[in-house]
């Protein structure tokens, strides 16, 4: 009885290596890489408080006010600059 069943079970024991083959396929892996900008340099621009209320506003003040946002667009303008700067580094690293 024992053969029988032994004998049975051949070609189920076989199945595993029907789907097996000398031939390999190649899988296309991606490998991706996060870069992280320092926090900072996303802290370099700074803001203005509170925007002063117009209608009681000197011509001097409205001139500070302007030379101000100035000088803070030129100080975040460097800053995303820098970021640029730092992500190009990042991926020529990378690349290499």
């Amino acid at each position: 009885m024992k053969k029988i069943i032994s004998l049975a079970l051949i070609p189920f024991l076989a199945l595993p290596l029907i789907g097996c083959d000398q031939n390999q396929v190649d899988i296309a892996v991606a490998h991706y890489r996060v870069v992280d900008v320092p926090a900072a340099l996303y802290d370099a621009c700074p803001a203005i408080g509170a925007i002063p209320n117009y209608k009681t506003l000197t011509d001097r003040q409205v001139a500070d006010f302007i030379v101000k946002l100035y000088n803070n667009n030129k100080q975040c303008r460097q800053a995303i600059k820098a970021i640029k700067n730092y992500l190009d580094s990042a991926h020529k690293a990378i690349d290499n």
